[in-house]
């Protein structure tokens, strides 16, 4: 039996683009098997077929094709073009293709757990600490995970930084909850990192700075639990032609 899966995308993050083609590529590979209702965060929250198609996205209303606008209830979503015209769909699932901001930390789940809805991805309380750096830095040191060294600063501190004795350069610097290498430099020597701390400083208030890695060796693998069995993904190594991964790498 076919289930209503909800692919709610979008939102105010600047990897909200990232997040649309997540959303379309996930639609598709899940095909006809489920019922799929995209829901679209954009200055409101929409839903309708029209979304379904990537060129929908280059000029919002599409030949005139305009959205219907959405509204959570319990255990699902009500669309509508007028207020006095509401569907309810009921939800089994809301399968989450956020990147960033309100969508990954925790905010979205919230709401997904006060209106009823299951949804995938870790649940609040994961969500909000391992979208933010510093939180996951001091999880991962307390559990006696090695870490890097690293310091925080906020972005009124730029001016009067320094750099701790047991630390050297090369440095990384990233803005504290962000996601797809936005906002992130390596800095070889004090101007650069001032400059890499202002970048930052334009995505996030707390900002990261850690040792930087040389010569490294990068594995990336996934995991998704099913009831008591977690799958894990094949491992695979991400190639570079800069320092680290950069946005345009991983995207463009």
């Amino acid at each position: 039996m076919k289930k209503n899966i909800l692919v709610v995308y979008g939102g105010k993050s600047c990897e909200h683009d990232i997040s649309v083609i997540t959303a379309l590529q996930a639609m598709r590979s899940v095909g006809d098997r489920h019922n799929l209702i995209p829901l679209y965060i954009r200055d409101g929250v929409f839903t309708g077929e029209c979304l379904k198609d990537i060129d929908f996205y280059k000029n919002f209303d599409l030949n005139g094709y305009i959205p219907k606008k959405a509204e959570f209830t319990d255990g699902g979503i009500r669309a509508y073009k007028c207020r006095l015209f509401k569907k309810r769909i009921d939800i089994d699932c809301a399968l989450l293709c956020c990147h960033g901001g309100l969508g990954e930390n925790g905010g979205l789940q919230g709401l997904l757990e006060f209106y009823n809805i299951p949804y995938t991805s870790p649940g609040i309380a994961a969500s909000a600490v391992f979208m933010d750096k510093v939180l996951t830095k001091q999880f991962a040191a307390a559990e006696k995970y090695p870490i890097l060294p690293y310091f925080v600063i906020t972005d009124t501190e730029i001016d009067a930084l320094k750099l701790p004795k047991d630390m050297a350069y090369p440095l990384i610097v990233k803005p504290a909850s962000l996601g797809s290498s936005i906002g992130i430099s390596v800095a070889h020597n004090r101007d650069e990192l001032k400059k890499a701390c202002v970048v930052a400083a334009e995505f996030d208030s707390k900002i990261v700075v850690e040792q930087a890695l040389v010569d490294f060796c990068e594995i990336n693998c996934a995991a998704i639990r099913d009831g008591n069995e977690i799958i894990i993904s094949e491992c695979e190594k991400p190639v570079s032609w800069s320092e680290f991964l950069s946005f345009d790498e991983k995207y463009l």
